[in-house]
């Protein structure tokens, strides 16, 4: 399946961007993504959006009050997303990290079945050509 076939909407909602210049923006939460755009256009597109990866296993989310910051490793500035409650912050907060663990458990899961699978191969691969050898 595609990921688009796969990816299903779980919420989204207002907040303020803390960047440089304070803006209003919106945050789309996903079951494979996180996604904070300043706008939405027609047909769903973003405009000035920062999307961040769950199966990555390098997104950081801290909340301190009504305010959440995503950083990853490797990049420089962090995005800060308030909140107009603290509740809605911590169910957020709840929310995506949930997420965030099952998308980084099924990649584990998924490298797991194709490190598996090739460690099989190369079993049977090795007791293939010993039969062979032995045989001759």
């Amino acid at each position: 399946k595609q990921w688009y076939q796969r990816r299903v909407m779980v919420g989204r909602g207002p907040v303020t961007v803390k960047d440089k210049i304070i803006k209003r923006g919106s945050i789309f939460l996903f079951s494979d993504v996180l996604i904070v755009a300043k706008r939405v256009l027609s047909g769903r597109r973003y405009f000035g959006e920062v999307c961040f990866k769950f199966d990555t296993g390098i997104l950081t989310v801290e909340r301190k009050e009504r305010e959440i910051t995503f950083s990853e490793e490797g990049v420089k500035d962090p995005l800060v997303v308030q909140f107009e409650d603290e509740f809605l912050a911590i169910v957020w907060e709840k929310y995506i990290k949930y997420f965030q663990k099952t998308a980084e458990e099924k990649e584990v899961s998924k490298k797991m079945t194709v490190d598996g699978a090739l460690e099989l191969m190369e079993v049977r691969k090795k007791s293939s050509v010993h039969s062979l050898g032995g045989g001759s």
